[in-house]
């Protein structure tokens, strides 16, 4: 028997040292086991997180339809992609939340015996209780700070990423074919009814829009002309989109004084911008004295078809000109004193048949659309909005240059000639005051005296947003014959993008925003916390019984 002061023997002293270390091997390769799901949990989680990113990045762009082949109701495909959702995020969580878990094991002070046996409300309430008081008492880890910060950024994914893919009823979009308006390019002597029939409606159209502020078909896009489809605005859902030639158009107008000549057959022929006019007259005898504007008209369908340009003639006279006929005499409605003009001792008007007045001044307003036309991307929305998306493309070929400059020489040639139901003395329609004269709102033109053209930029806003009313009478194709009472609309089959209701996937962008912020903040912080997990364990491992086989380790263990 040996004494207790007795040395160890070597068998003892060997096997302790066995014992040492089959238990330092033994947490060699526990570690090596954490390490392994360590990674294999994080990188479930970024894989599960990235693929689910990029099915909302997708969804985001364009809807995903739902064509699913079995015959499930609607609300049935949302409820199983929503339990679809959840469990793909309860994967990608409970993997991710792994580590955090381990740290929380194993941080010395923060695991509370559970006194639950039960999973309740308590018992959860309780776990987080127990984890931020020992946060707060600065007894935790950088690991444990690391793994909290991970659980709440959890919390936070978990409340995020469920919503931002839902499975509703959108519009997706679809191809459909689309009839679009055919425009007037080519007119005849022989053959004028077309173009008839289109300034009669352009006049309405303007009447409708202008004097009585009563909206007719498209909203159209400032200062842009496009072939419009004929369609029931209730008749569709979200936008139609289509490709057309897109006109634009900014007027230019200046004055210029006319040079007057009769013609034996074609009555007065009105010379001004380097082309003849008609729609003129010129006093021959007794005459009706009093001030007028009117529309000029291009002598041939050629000319219009090859030119841009409107005219519109101007009587009255000045402060130094009145009506010598009244008593005393008084001075014109319309004041031409400050512009171009021309006297004629016979006196000069608009041609209004028998109802023609003359005065002695006369100025001609020209004005040039100066119409660029170019292939366009057109979008309709059920509301009537129309909107251009694009333009300035190699044209398509759908409105000739003749279609345009036909619309814009003849636009305003019924509008401005008819005269008001009331008017007794002076023959300037609503149309006219509103477009070219000052005070139109307030001047009563059967006792109107010196009143003066609006300036140019005026006259040219105002006759760029009456021709975009007075176009919708040319841009839709509508045809009739004479006096009948069918419409026709000549139209052309084109392709386009309509939409359709259908269940889909869609993302909101913001939650979308949100989750991909919070999925960033946890892989930073998982990363964060494998990092610190590497150093811990490699402290383990350099044990004081073998310095060296420590080292050796740490060298496996990396």
């Amino acid at each position: 028997m040996s004494s207790p002061n007795s040395a160890p023997s070597p068998r003892t002293e060997g096997n302790s040292a066995a014992s040492i270390k089959s238990h330092h091997d033994q947490h060699l390769i526990h570690a090596k086991h954490k390490k392994r799901l360590f990674r294999i949990s994080l990188f479930t989680f970024i894989l599960l997180e990235v693929g689910y990113i990029v099915l909302a990045a997708v969804c985001l762009a364009r809807p995903v339809p739902l064509r699913i082949p079995l015959d499930l109701s609607d609300s049935e495909v949302k409820g199983g992609f929503t339990v679809v959702v959840v469990v793909w995020q309860t994967l990608a969580i409970v993997s991710g939340a792994y580590m955090a878990n381990d740290v929380y094991e194993e941080e010395p002070g923060a695991t509370k015996p559970n006194h639950h046996t039960r999973l309740t409300v308590t018992a959860v309430v309780d776990f987080i209780d127990h984890r931020v008081t020992h946060l707060i008492r600065g007894r935790a880890t950088k690991t444990f700070i690391l793994a909290f910060l991970a659980s709440i950024s959890f919390f936070a994914l978990n409340s995020l990423a469920p919503g931002a893919i839902s499975a509703a009823t959108t519009l997706i979009d679809s191809p459909i074919t689309l009839p679009i308006g055919r425009l007037l390019s080519h007119a005849t002597a022989d053959d004028t009814q077309e173009v008839f029939t289109a300034q009669g409606r352009a006049n309405l159209i303007l009447r409708l829009e202008m004097i009585e502020h009563s909206p007719f078909g498209f909203n159209l896009e400032s200062n842009m002309l496009t072939a419009v489809p004929r369609v029931d605005l209730a008749s569709f859902n979200g936008t139609i989109e289509y490709n057309s030639d897109v006109v634009e158009f900014h007027h230019d107008c200046h004055w210029e004084a006319p040079q007057f000549f009769n013609t034996s057959g074609d009555g007065v022929i009105v010379s001004a911008a380097d082309q003849q006019w008609f729609g003129a007259t010129v006093g021959t005898g007794p005459i009706n004295l009093g001030s007028s504007v009117g529309p000029l008209s291009l002598t041939t369908f050629p000319i219009m078809e090859a030119v841009g340009t409107s005219a519109f003639i101007f009587s009255g006279g000045n402060t130094s000109i009145p009506i010598t006929q009244s008593n005393p005499p008084t001075p014109f409605a319309i004041d031409l004193g400050s512009l171009p003009t021309t006297f004629s001792a016979s006196g000069a008007g608009v041609d209004i048949k028998s109802n023609s007045l003359y005065a002695p001044l006369s100025s001609v307003l020209i004005c040039d659309a100066s119409p660029e036309i170019s292939g366009g991307r057109i979008r309709i929305t059920n509301d009537g909005t129309l909107k251009v998306i694009a333009s300035g493309q190699t044209p398509i070929g759908n409105i000739p240059r003749s279609a345009a400059n036909l619309i814009f020489t003849n636009a305003f040639q019924v509008a401005l000639l008819e005269t008001e139901t009331l008017a007794k003395v002076n023959a300037v329609n609503n149309v006219a005051s509103i477009m070219f004269m000052a005070n139109s709102s307030t001047v009563d033109w059967n006792t109107a005296r010196n009143i003066r053209p609006l300036d140019l930029p005026s006259i040219n806003k105002n006759m760029d947003t009456f021709m975009l009313s007075a176009a919708k009478a040319y841009i839709d194709g509508y045809r009739k014959n004479g006096t009948s009472v069918i419409v026709e609309f000549d139209s052309e089959t084109v392709s386009a993008m309509g939409q359709k209701e259908e269940l889909a996937l869609s993302t909101s962008e913001g939650i979308f925003i949100s989750t991909i912020v919070v999925f960033a903040i946890v892989t930073v912080l998982l990363l964060l916390l494998l990092f610190l997990r590497r150093l811990e364990k490699d402290r383990e491992l350099e044990t004081p019984e073998s310095p060296r086989g420590g080292e050796c380790e740490k060298l496996d263990y990396q």
